[in-house]
């Protein structure tokens, strides 16, 4: 290489960790903050790079060898250029390209040509984007933002901001982006709020989550991000709060449930409930989409451009239409959805301007999440219904109410599937399910796991109603305890994580780390973003009408997680190759993507070998089914390569197959 081309990679990367991406001039894009190599000058002579903010030429840079001086004879050529544009290129100034700056790979020298008598500063950094803009006293809506770096980033959440940059560049407001559970939809909300807080006029952002118990995780992850320049932490650099007293509304970073905000709005006092009853309420009105449109009236506490940035995470049917008006109000505010499971309204609200879609089948084959599996439990009363004989005695217990009243029914009572459980409920309908889901986990889910019942995989049961929740928890320590030497289970064994259970987050926190907390029954708190990465056994106990809930809730069980932190929740666990929907009410009936278990000769379902699953696609039984599980086998191996090389490697030959089909 020669001297020349040594100073020249020098000079690139100083550029590029100044925040400029460097393009040959056949590579230009309008509207982009740009370095431009070898651009042509009056005199059809060459810049060695010229630099554009918002299609306007601000410095040019003049590079030279290693040993090169930088004398005089190099700043009367650099401010030939700067005082002799071409004509057809874009200025801030009349005539004058305002920055020169002279280079080796060593040395920087620069000065500003809008100060009379000025004279070279040596600099130990180049100048980026935003610091140029200052130093000529310009303001540019986009052009501060710097080059993104790739490194550390998933590939969906680089295309993601990318795209997203794009598109507010393009004047579109609205912005969609499309992203699996577990690929970083908040750590992308992050990057965005922090690019756009540090480099444009963006003062406030607003970030709406779906539920409380998210926005205690949101404003964690808030707090604890890093991408920064000096790599600072956001809390250190703006006040980060989550709206939970009318004060909080006043910070640069705002964390708030719709509900939330639209009290402060309306000069309403928040609601002084426990946030999980908040949770619980609010996501049984959702189920029942029953909710009337609600009206803002005229006295307003906030002006409608008090947020410049509205992050929408989740929110999916309620935020585009019974809340919508709220949206609405801020009218001027740039808007970025991000949901794994976008419903017509989603589409409409952001007029199908996607700018990232990244799908559950596109993270398995990454290996970012893991794939799913079915197991059904099918009974005569799930699925025809029971019968209560007359002379029964029963115990009637009103919802809302702590009060039962216990009497022998006179006539035989008929019972349809879709009431059992919310109507009625059956505690040997409940045993038999559970001691069904026992009896499998060591025999067909996990068979080559060592028998260790106080090690089961951690479980999420979803219960009907906060009254089924208990009477699960009951009846599970009753199956359970009976592989225990005193007939109990361990005492943190099996829990309810329901409004009424107390610290939710506290407990949801212990589900995800300790040993002993084997079972988790929960209503809707653990139904959407919660993250618990050695969940490995999702059971439905209740059915799920809508598409989007259902996404969301076997979702809790697909996390990627590493096998030695797994084995410290999980002793007996080697790795998490995928992980499990335990259906017990049909609520995967019309799922055609995901593959079940097939069915040996005496019945029982099982998962296929990838020995086995090989074997059958040598003779040529390649149906959907076994093509995805083999896609799944591949993105497990991959996952537990080491080696960088052969990672990708295996990547490219194997992986890039699937992602078609």
């Amino acid at each position: 290489m020669k001297p020349e081309e040594r100073a020249r990679v020098k000079i690139d990367k100083q550029l590029n960790n100044a925040g400029w991406e460097i393009v040959s001039r056949n590579e230009y894009v309008p509207n982009s903050t740009l370095v431009v190599k070898e651009a042509i000058m009056r005199g059809n002579i060459e810049s060695d790079y010229l630099l554009f903010i918002e299609d306007k030429a601000i410095a040019v840079v003049e590079a030279k060898k290693e040993d090169n001086p930088l004398g005089e004879n190099v700043k009367k050529q650099a401010e030939d250029y700067a005082v002799n544009p071409q004509p057809w290129y874009g200025l801030w100034f009349d005539n004058l390209i305002p920055l020169v700056y002279m280079a080796n790979g060593n040395k920087i020298y620069y000065k500003n040509m809008l100060v009379p008598d000025s004279e070279y500063e040596e600099l130990t950094e180049m100048h980026s984007p935003k610091k140029m803009l200052q130093l000529i006293g310009k303001k540019s809506e986009f052009g501060a933002l710097p080059l993104l770096e790739k490194q550390g980033l998933r590939e969906c959440q680089y295309k993601a901001e990318i795209n997203l940059e794009k598109s507010l560049k393009s004047g579109n407001k609205k912005n969609l982006a499309i992203l699996a559970t577990g690929s970083g939809k908040t750590y992308l909300a992050c990057l965005a709020s922090y690019r756009m807080l540090n480099y444009t006029a963006t003062k406030r952002v607003l970030f709406l989550v779906d539920r409380n118990n998210l926005a205690r995780q949101t404003e964690s992850e808030f707090n604890l991000f890093d991408r920064t320049e000096k790599q600072q932490s956001l809390s250190e650099l703006y006040k980060i709060n989550r709206l939970r007293k009318e004060s909080d509304i006043k910070g640069d970073i705002v964390i708030s449930t719709i509900q939330k905000l639209f009290a402060v709005l309306t000069g309403q006092a928040l609601s002084d409930d426990n946030e999980d009853t908040e949770d619980e309420n609010a996501k049984r009105a959702e189920e029942k989409e029953l909710e009337e449109v609600v009206q803002l009236g005229s006295d307003l506490k906030l002006p409608s451009d008090y947020f410049q940035l509205i992050v929408v995470d989740e929110c999916h049917r309620s935020i585009y239409g019974k809340w919508k008006a709220v949206l609405d109000y801020f009218s001027g505010a740039k808007v970025l959805g991000l949901t794994a499971t976008p419903t017509p309204e989603a589409y409409s609200y952001f007029n199908n301007n996607v700018i990232e879609k990244y799908t559950y089948d596109d993270s398995v084959v990454d290996g970012v999440n893991v794939p799913s599996r079915v197991y059904r439990i099918t009974t005569e009363v799930t699925e025809h219904g029971g019968t209560i004989e007359a002379g029964t005695e029963i115990i009637e217990a009103p919802k809302g109410k702590s009060e039962t009243t216990t009497y022998a029914v006179t006539n035989t009572i008929e019972y349809a599937p879709t009431q059992l459980d919310r109507s009625v409920i059956n505690r040997n309908q409940m045993k038999t399910v559970l001691t069904a889901y026992k009896n499998a986990i060591y025999t067909e889910l996990y068979p080559e796991r060592e028998v260790k019942w106080e090690y089961i995989p951690k479980t999420l049961i979803f219960a009907k109603d906060d009254n089924h929740a208990t009477e699960i928890v009951n009846v599970a320590k009753k199956v359970f305890g009976s592989e225990f030497e005193n007939g109990e289970v361990p005492e943190n064994y099996v829990k309810k994580i329901t409004y009424s259970s107390g610290d939710s987050n506290a407990l949801i926190r212990d589900f995800r780390i300790e040993k002993d907390f084997r079972i988790a029954v929960t209503v809707t708190l653990v139904a959407t973003g919660t993250d618990v990465r050695p969940l490995e056994v999702v059971l439905f106990m209740k059915d799920v009408q809508s598409d989007v809930l259902y996404t969301q809730m076997k979702g809790r069980g697909c996390r990627v997680i590493k096998e030695d932190k797994l084995k410290e929740v999980t002793p007996n666990a080697h790795t998490k190759e995928c992980y499990y929907i335990v259906d017990a009410v049909g609520v995967t009936e019309h799922e055609k993507c995901i593959p079940k278990p097939g069915k040996t000769p005496d019945g029982t379902r099982k998962i296929l070998s990838l020995e086995n699953l090989l074997e059958h696609l040598a003779h040529n039984e390649v149906s959907d089914e076994n093509m995805m599980l083999l896609r799944d086998y591949c993105a497990t191996i991959n996952r537990r390569y080491e080696d960088v090389d052969c990672q990708h490697f295996f990547r490219q030959i194997f992986l890039g197959y699937f992602s078609d089909i």
